[in-house]
């Protein structure tokens, strides 16, 4: 057992939208067993954002994952929330997280949902941080075809700012890999960090293309685990079904 503190999924539970039998259903599957007869109470600790599969219903997705609750059952502190409570932030020991509601590609962040993001990294790197751990469902850098050509310098602008930012997560592409944001990938980006993307949970699998990641996982379904220690922080890939991750990557903050 991995036993992690929390959860993040980063959109698309569904793939026609959220409704409440299928998230019902998603729940029992989080909680170790799809009839629901048993339960480890892990879904109480998963924070999610919406993807483009998921992007209606705004009330019935806060009632059902109430965020600032399960914020709390992970141990978080520092809540703070935007969009009606659908975008939230909050702390864990030396990181900082941030969840923003972005239901499709990165373009469709808007300019006030930056300032927010602007102002509450500060806020953070104020308490003394050391990461900033940032989710939304459409990655920066598209890895596929399947979807992802959009860009949002606004973005990579306000991480330029904020040193803390060590790693976005992202779904929307049906990959699991890593790439290593700087100018080379991103014109504009004088601040690195690392990209995660994290779509193989069931969805048809599409391939990295060439050059597009620094690492890309074959097409078995699987998960990222991500460990956290003072300055260093690991992410390990999973294949569902093996005990021991097919890849780890470490990085640290300079």
């Amino acid at each position: 057992m991995l036993g992690p503190a929390f959860a993040i999924v980063p959109g698309d539970l569904e793939s026609a939208g959220f409704t409440r039998s299928g998230a019902t259903a998603w729940k029992k599957a989080m909680d170790g067993d799809p009839r629901g007869a048993t339960s480890d109470g892990m879904f109480a600790r998963v924070l999610a954002v919406r993807g483009n599969h998921d992007g209606h219903d705004a009330r019935g997705w806060l009632s059902f994952f109430e965020p600032a609750e399960r914020v709390a059952a992970a141990g978080g502190s520092h809540y703070e929330e935007t969009d009606g409570g659908l975008s939230y932030s909050f702390d864990v020991a030396n990181a900082h997280f941030v969840a923003v509601d972005v239901p499709g590609d990165v373009d469709l962040m808007t300019a006030a949902q930056t300032a927010w993001i602007d102002g509450d990294l500060g806020q953070a790197e104020a308490r003394g941080v050391t990461h900033s751990f940032l989710f939304w469902h459409g990655p920066l850098w598209g890895l596929a075809d399947h979807c992802c050509g959009s860009t949002n310098p606004g973005i990579v602008e306000v991480f330029n700012r904020h040193p803390s930012v060590s790693a976005t997560f992202h779904g929307h592409e049906h990959v699991n890999a890593w790439t290593h944001i700087g100018r080379e990938r991103y014109p504009g980006a004088t601040r690195e960090f690392e990209q995660l993307v994290s779509g193989r949970a069931g969805a048809e699998p599409v391939r990295c293309l060439p050059g597009r990641a620094d690492y890309c996982q074959d097409e078995r379904d699987g998960f990222l685990v991500v460990d956290v220690k003072g300055p260093q922080f690991t992410v390990s890939f999973y294949v569902l079904g093996q005990a021991a991750p097919v890849r780890q990557l470490s990085f640290s903050k300079r």
